[in-house]
Parts: structure tokens; C-alpha cells; sequence
């Protein structure tokens, strides 16, 4: 089995393919907070909405017969509007669950490079370790037959 030779650059090159996926993971997270904010506002507006609708159902129906007609148009696009906020909000609270998922997988990416990285360094300071005992022993094995020699 061959060992991988890792030059002096790898170790550069993960550090920079880190910074890149920290940054990433950062737009990340502020992608995701603003989808929790939209989310909550869709909520709270729906509330609002759904309030509305409750007000207007407990409301006594107008005597007359046009103003009856528009009561009923008026609670039907009440009730519409509501249908509409509640498919934005399914859809927004979707988005940002599948925002959370990316986030997770992009947090999980950057901890793994880093891992890659340590592991990387930590090999490379160990060959530069065995190659520093080898010159050091050579040393020694020339200075040791030079007083043979003599």
C-alpha cells in the first residue's frame, strides 16, 4: 500500500475549501433565519385572517338582501384569503424545513473537511517528523564512521 504524499499545498488548499464551505454554511443560516421570519409573519397573518373570519361568521346577517349578498361574497373571500395564507404557509414552512435539511448537510460538510484537514496536517508534520529523524540518524551514522575512521 502506497502512502499518500501530501505536499506542503494540500494543506493551504483544505484550508481555503474550508473558508469557502464556512462562508457557504453562513449565507446558509441567514437564508434559513429568513425563512423562519417569513414563516412567522405568514403565521401570524393567518391568525389575524382565521380572527377575522371567526368575527365575521358571529356576526348577525344584514337585513337587507344586498347587503346580505355582500356579506356572504365578503366571509367567501375571507375565507379564500385564508385558504391562500394557509398554502403560502405550508409552502414557506416546506422551504425552510428543506433549508434547515441543506444547512444540517452543509454544517456536517464543513466539520468533515476540517476533520480531513487536522488528519492531513497531522500527517504531514509526521513525515516531516521522519524525515528530520532520518537526516538526523544519517548524521549520526556519518559522524559515528568518521571516528571509526579515525
Amino acid at each position: 500500500m502506497t502512502k499518500p504524499n501530501h505536499g506542503p499545498g494540500l494543506p493551504r488548499q483544505l484550508a481555503r475549501l474550508i473558508d469557502l464551505r464556512e462562508r457557504e454554511l453562513a449565507q446558509q443560516q441567514h437564508l434559513l433565519a429568513q425563512h423562519a421570519q417569513l414563516c412567522q409573519r405568514q403565521a401570524h397573518s393567518l391568525a389575524r385572517v382565521q380572527q377575522l373570519c371567526q368575527a365575521v361568521e358571529g356576526a348577525a346577517p344584514a337585513p337587507q338582501s344586498s347587503l346580505l349578498l355582500n356579506q356572504a361574497a365578503y366571509k367567501d373571500s375571507l375565507h379564500a384569503l385564508a385558504r391562500a395564507q394557509e398554502e403560502r404557509l405550508q409552502a414557506h414552512e416546506a422551504e425552510r424545513d428543506w433549508q434547515g435539511q441543506h444547512t444540517l448537510a452543509l454544517a456536517r460538510k464543513a466539520e468533515s473537511l476540517r476533520l480531513l484537514q487536522q488528519r492531513v496536517v497531522e500527517r504531514v508534520q509526521a513525515q516531516q517528523r521522519r524525515g528530520e529523524q532520518r537526516r538526523n540518524d544519517e548524521i549520526a551514522s556519518q559522524l559515528w564512521l568518521r571516528r571509526e575512521a579515525v
